[in-house]
């Protein structure tokens, strides 16, 4: 989210057409092709495990389940599987056929979509359940039960959303995945859906409630009569929604260029001759989205901060336990003719390194 339209289909249903459309553009230079797979691998490596560890520690730690981070979970969900994605689609672009089973042209593209589909869906959901929090506080509250049931209804209407797009994917004569609308009409129809419910809609919705927080949180301090009270109030929720606020920017900063430019795509009436340069710029925006989401997790909330440098240092303790083991196996004298003597004591190793790594946990 094959040819010269690496990871276009992350974005907009139309990705799998780009490769028809364009033979020679800057994604066959050799300069543009080792940054970009640079940039990819290096997206890679901080995606992947960020994104799982922020799975990790919502799941395992009791303290961490609260409703804002259960629908980060969903992100984080989604941007895993989006990453996973990538080297599949990698090797789409690298080859002139398509190299899978022809089912699975049917599925590869539409998932990539539907993982954008539910980054929207979920950035929404946030953004509603801290309007709700905030603007009605004395108001039955978001229950875990009812996230839970939100995050099922958010997963079934992406499915819902990209079924189209399913439906009209198969392998060609030609060994190509391709797209192939009963006509012209209904694919611009589709298209102009998809840009509703994946762009248009969430970021609309999200706007209007992130106003409405920050207008009630300033009535709120201003009609207090202990604003230093008041400010310390709500001190953690500012912080949690400018976090949030932080990560729909990201959202829309790179997902946001590729939906508009493959809308300006199907709808204009002359085509865009630099467009397969664009977008292969625009490529990377796509995948970068999943990598940066860890990174704002940790720039933006302690918790998350404190937990990954939990997690980190109970990875080192392991590691340096299973040296500690190692060397201490080779290094034990030997009783065929050799001079015995005292044994290194492990647990005294262990400990020692558990003091030294116990202000990070």
């Amino acid at each position: 989210m094959t040819n010269t339209s690496a990871m276009s289909g992350l974005e907009n249903h139309t990705s799998t057409t780009l490769a028809s459309h364009v033979t020679t553009s800057i994604g066959d230079v050799t300069w543009f092709r080792v940054l970009k797979y640079t940039l990819y691998g290096l997206m890679f490596l901080i995606s992947l495990p960020g994104n799982l560890m922020v799975c990790v520690i919502i799941t395992r730690r009791r303290k961490m389940k609260t409703i804002t981070n259960f629908l980060i979970l969903n992100l984080a969900i989604s941007d895993v599987l989006y990453t996973l994605y990538v080297p599949l689609d990698i090797v789409i672009s690298e080859t002139t056929i398509w190299p899978y089973a022809h089912f699975f042209c049917n599925l590869f593209y539409p998932l990539m979509t539907l993982s954008i589909c539910v980054s929207a869906f979920t950035l929404m959901a946030l953004a509603l359940s801290r309007f709700w929090a905030v603007v009605f506080p004395l108001r039955r509250q978001i229950s875990i039960i009812q996230v839970k049931i939100s995050l099922v209804v958010i997963w079934l209407l992406g499915i819902i959303e990209v079924l189209p797009y399913a439906r009209f994917l198969y392998v060609s004569e030609d060994h190509v995945c391709d797209e192939h609308w009963p006509n012209e009409e209904t694919r611009k129809a589709y298209t102009l859906i998809l840009f509703f419910l994946q762009s248009v809609i969430p970021l609309s919705a999200i706007s209007f409630a992130y106003t409405m927080v920050g207008i009630e949180l300033k009535k709120g301090s201003r009609r207090s009569e202990n604003r230093i009270l008041e400010r310390t109030r709500n001190e953690e929720s500012k912080k949690v929604i400018r976090m949030l606020v932080v990560i729909t920017a990201a959202f829309a900063f790179c997902n946001l260029p590729t939906s508009i430019m493959w809308l300006i795509n199907d709808f204009s009436s002359t085509k865009i001759s630099e467009f397969g340069d664009i977008i292969a710029f625009f490529n990377i925006l796509d995948f970068g989205n999943a990598a940066v989401n860890p990174c704002i997790y940790l720039a933006c909330n302690e918790d998350f901060r404190r937990e990954f440098c939990r997690y980190l240092s109970k990875m080192k303790v392991k590691l340096f336990w299973s040296s500690e083991r190692t060397f201490s196996a080779d290094s034990a004298p030997s009783h065929d003719g050799h001079e015995t003597g005292e044994e290194p004591c492990l647990e005294k190793t262990v400990a020692s390194t558990l003091l030294k790594h116990e202000s990070c946990m």
